[in-house]
């Protein structure tokens, strides 16, 4: 909800600069549609709301983007961010929660507390100004993802938690 507030901080330094929130409707979207139909109609036309979208068009939304937000506290992995690193954007994520122990802050992304419109805004802006930055974040966070986040990679860790598991449950021969 402070990202309108935060836009508009961006907006004085960048005002060619636009937000889209994408996702499935959640208990905050009204709030989001009345704040966003207060803004002045210059900015307003900056925003673009999407309700909803079809799995497979999420590599060509991220692909229109020049930096990932996600700045949710209450995040309790982040899988948001490797779908971003997927495609190669710098994030910012919340320094509570989930996004905080999978962000390398300043090598794949950058964190803020939660409830700092200002705060959100200087890194917003940091990297809209920085693309080589943004691209190295992006690069890293490509190879995280390719390193540690892909299928080969985490279906033998499962399967090695399911096997103890297992012989836990069994007990002893």
């Amino acid at each position: 909800l402070h990202r309108p507030k935060a836009m508009e901080s961006v907006w004085k330094e960048r005002p060619e600069a636009r937000l889209v929130i994408a996702g499935n409707p959640t208990a905050h979207t009204a709030e989001i549609e009345r704040k966003t139909r207060e803004l002045p109609p210059l900015r307003r036309d900056r925003v673009e709301l999407i309700r909803g979208f079809a799995e497979e068009d999420k590599a060509a939304l991220l692909g229109r983007a020049d930096v990932f937000v996600s700045v949710s506290f209450m995040e309790s992995f982040g899988i948001v961010f490797l779908e971003a690193w997927r495609e190669k954007l710098a994030v910012i994520g919340c320094r509570r929660g989930g996004s905080s122990k999978l962000i390398d802050e300043f090598r794949d992304g950058l964190l803020v507390e939660f409830g700092r419109p200002r705060e959100l805004a200087g890194a917003i802006l940091e990297l809209l100004e920085n693309p080589e930055a943004r691209t190295l974040m992006g690069e890293a966070g490509f190879a995280k993802v390719r390193d540690r986040y892909t299928w080969d990679k985490v279906l033998p860790q499962w399967e090695t938690l399911y096997e103890e598991i297992i012989r836990r449950r069994r007990g002893p021969v």
